[in-house]
């Protein structure tokens, strides 16, 4: 009996033992997603989806139903361009939307969980095209796009206004986030006696609506005369955001046959605002001889091509792909980050090569997706590409949160690496969505938008909001399955549709990263802390080196001096940001570097004017609220200056100084 109960005993315990030790597995297997992506917080994952059309069954030409633009502005909302087809009736998710001609333009505004706030159609009896739309970060939407018109009944602006335009042929306007209209401009005069020929192309906005429209012009007066153009050439025409010319320059930019050929007609314009370039990338169809670009000096002559100008339209360089044959090429807008690394995407046919590095698709010799860092030299970062069982590319890119994101279609089989989709299903394509990390090039995450059977989708746009959400933008040919929504076509040919992947988090705030250094404690010894906003629920660190941590603050040993890039993202149960920062570890601080050290301001916390001593040169400054967008910008004189921070909200902000050379600092202020 004795021995039958310590049998048992020993039976039991050991039991326990196992219970014990499952148990455990349990909880490391529930932690092992904590180490590996350092967060567990707000996974991003689809969200919803949202479709519109216009409703015409006999549209000529498949795929008219697109978003052209998009943007996003710092609530949250999202603004999209659309074409809109003749007799001009369509709908979004149901809601029936009325036009005006053969072709129109609509601008529609979506809240964070899709939920429709405005629209406005623009057009009249003839054809009349959206180029593109972008937003600022004090309550303006911008639209640029072409109108036809004989005067016969106008051009309405939605019901806010109808224009008799003439010959006119380009505008642009400008709503409030609310959906209330601004103003409108017809750069052409108004003594035009037949249509002139004036290529609008696209163009970009700062944060302040500053204006930047790209254009080829014919000889002739624009602007109310703010500019004459002597000869056919290529300029970037500046309005304010009241809508007033404040200036134009000539681009160092050359073409022949125009106007049977407009020269820019695949390429994508980005400012970069802090470093007052113009980056221009694109596609040139080498197939036709009959027409030439040159940028600078260089003649465009491969596929792909990506150009670099200084404020004042100077070609600084030029960087192209090996592939002489049409077909590969940028498809979008570049990215840029907040250190000025250049995200570039598009496709490719195998063995071509972007800056040494050359593209192999595994799979097919097709064209694939390609993805390429540069820095603000045009030098490669990185490039990688996928390998897909058939032709297809990318037509989206955005930077947030040190992650690239790119949108595409697959025919079949899509290989990033070790990430992998296969379309087992559906013979025709589906929606791609991949997210790389920005400072390796490393993929991340690859999803897919699936369809029924036999139906094409096709993407056309990417947009991010200031919580780390991606947009997706594209068309749909059947059914689309967005999480729990299923969008169904209207009709037959296409519809446009708008998804949001990311994070339930409309109505929370995400945090705002940021950090400092505290020095050096021995030789490669780096001492930081974290200094963004509160309240959070951890942090985690990437040094530039390979190495990872975390915790508030934090002391690293780099095996060698150099230029490293720290990354700190800041999570909370809204989502996460990513601040990122390049250091110097061969003696000086961030706040060592020559003409800053010496240079004091106060008060801080400050309810109005914040004074700056102690420069010792001018100095160009940027204010940016704890979301990151530019609320202020100007010049700072020597030896003292002053900041007048009176207009603007309660809160923490970043001052950004730099100086002659391009150096930067930044110092976080209190608003009271």
């Amino acid at each position: 009996m004795v021995l039958f109960l310590k049998s048992k005993i020993t039976e039991s315990m050991q039991k326990l033992s196992l219970i014990k030790i499952l148990f455990t597995c349990f909880i490391i297997l529930l932690l092992i997603p904590i180490v590996e992506t350092g967060n567990l917080y707000a996974q991003q994952t689809w969200q919803w989806g949202i479709r519109g059309n216009d409703n015409d069954p006999n549209s000529p030409v498949p795929g008219d139903d697109n978003i052209i633009d998009m943007a996003t502005d710092p609530n949250g909302n999202i603004y999209t361009l659309t074409k809109l087809y003749a007799p001009g009736q369509g709908d979004i998710n149901g809601l029936p939307i009325s036009g005006y001609g053969y072709y129109d333009m609509l601008i529609s505004s979506f809240d964070c969980q899709g939920a429709l706030r405005w629209h406005k159609v623009i057009g009249g009896n003839y054809t009349d095209d959206g180029l593109a739309l972008r937003t600022d970060t004090i309550g303006g939407v911008y639209v640029l796009g072409s109108v036809f018109s004989m005067n016969n009944g106008g051009v309405h602006i939605s019901s806010d206004t109808t224009i008799f335009p003439g010959y006119k042929q380009s505008l642009l306007l400008k709503y409030d986030t609310s959906g209330n209209f601004n103003w409108l401009r017809l750069p052409q005069p108004d003594t035009l006696s037949s249509y002139n020929l004036l290529n609008l192309y696209t163009m970009d906005v700062d944060g302040n609506g500053d204006i930047f429209v790209l254009g080829t012009f014919t000889p002739g007066s624009y602007a109310d005369g703010a500019l004459i153009v002597n000869d056919t050439s290529t300029y970037i025409l500046k309005y304010n955001n009241l809508g007033a010319v404040i200036g134009s320059t000539k681009m160092e930019i050359s073409s022949t046959n125009f106007p049977n050929y407009a020269p820019l007609g695949n390429s994508y314009l980005k400012m970069d605002f802090a470093r007052k370039r113009y980056y221009l990338a694109g596609k040139f169809e080498t197939y036709q001889s009959s027409y030439s670009l040159t940028f600078g000096n260089t003649a465009i002559t491969h596929g792909a091509y990506f150009g670099c100008f200084d404020e004042n339209g100077i070609s600084l360089f030029v960087k192209q792909s090996t592939h002489p044959l049409y077909g590969d090429g940028f498809t979008c807008r570049p990215a840029i980050d907040e250190l000025g690394n250049i995200y570039l995407t598009g496709s490719t046919y195998p063995s071509d090569s972007w800056g040494g590095f050359t593209f192999n698709n595994s799979l097919s010799n097709s064209n694939m997706p390609i993805l390429i860092a540069m820095d603000t030299n045009g030098n490669n970062i990185w490039a990688t590409n996928a390998s897909t069982n058939g032709a297809t590319g990318s037509k989206g890119i955005k930077y947030t949160n040190n992650t690239v994101g790119i949108i595409g279609q697959f025919p079949g089989t899509l290989k990033w690496d070790n990430f992998q989709l296969t379309n087992d299903y559906n013979q025709s394509y589906d929606i791609s969505f991949a997210r790389f990390n920005a400072q390796t090039g490393a993929i991340i995450g690859l999803d897919s938008l699936k369809s029924n059977f036999g139906y094409a989708d096709f993407a056309t746009g990417l947009e991010t909001d200031k919580n780390g959400n991606f947009y997706l933008a594209g068309r749909l040919s059947g059914q689309l399955y967005v999480a729990d929504d299923t969008l169904n076509i209207s009709g037959s040919g296409y519809d446009w549709f708008l998804a949001k992947f990311g994070s339930a988090n409309c109505n929370c705030t995400v945090p705002s990263a940021h950090f400092s250094q505290g020095g050096t404690t021995s030789g490669t010894d780096v001492i930081l802390a974290y200094d963004g906003s509160m309240p959070i629920d951890s942090v985690s660190w990437e040094f530039g080196d390979g190495g990872h941590g975390s915790g508030n603050s934090i002391t690293h040993h780099y095996a060698q001096n150099g230029s490293y890039t720290i990354c700190v993202t800041a999570y909370n149960d809204c989502g996460n940001n990513t601040y990122c920062q390049t250091i110097n570890t061969s003696g000086n601080s961030i706040n060592d570097i020559p003409g800053f050290a010496d240079i004091s301001i106060y008060p801080n916390p400050s309810t109005g004017i914040l004074n700056l001593k102690g420069l010792t040169e001018n100095l160009q400054y940027h204010l940016y609220s704890s979301l990151g967008s530019l609320v202020l910008k100007g010049t700072l004189s020597a030896p003292a200056s002053t900041v007048d921070m009176a207009p603007w909200a309660s809160g923490w902000y970043v001052l950004e100084l730099q100086n002659g050379k391009g150096d930067k600092q930044r110092v976080k202020v209190l608003k009271d």
